[in-house]
């Protein structure tokens, strides 16, 4: 054992590196993005080719934009966003209302060609 050859080596353990979530940058982020994609539902929803659709695929659009919305109202149930930027609360309200409303303009995009 007193040879080097049959000595064993030590084995580091390694360290776990802690990364804090910036709840600013992405509720920011995710906010900007329901922002733009309320835009492009009110424009997909108002044009002439949204018409011609059948109601069901209406009514899903509208489904999925009414449980955006709602998701949206409870981030700002403790005052506007920009105020509670780092709140986790606001973070996973805004996420999923901007998952909802992406998926709204999913559906008419998808429908209309």
């Amino acid at each position: 054992m007193d040879n080097l050859e049959y000595s064993k080596k030590k084995e580091e353990k390694p360290e776990a590196v802690q990364k804090s979530f910036n709840y600013v940058i992405w509720n920011f982020f995710y906010y900007r993005q329901y922002q733009k994609a309320t835009e492009r539902f009110n424009l997909l929803y108002s044009s002439p080719e949204a018409g011609e659709l059948d109601n069901e695929t209406l009514e899903l659009a509208l489904f999925h934009k009414t449980l955006a919305e709602q998701y949206y109202a409870k981030a700002e149930e403790n005052g506007p966003i920009f105020r509670n930027l780092n709140s986790i609360k606001v973070f996973i309200n805004l996420r999923k209302a901007y998952f909802y409303v992406r998926d709204a303009v999913g559906v008419l995009e998808e429908s209309m060609g």
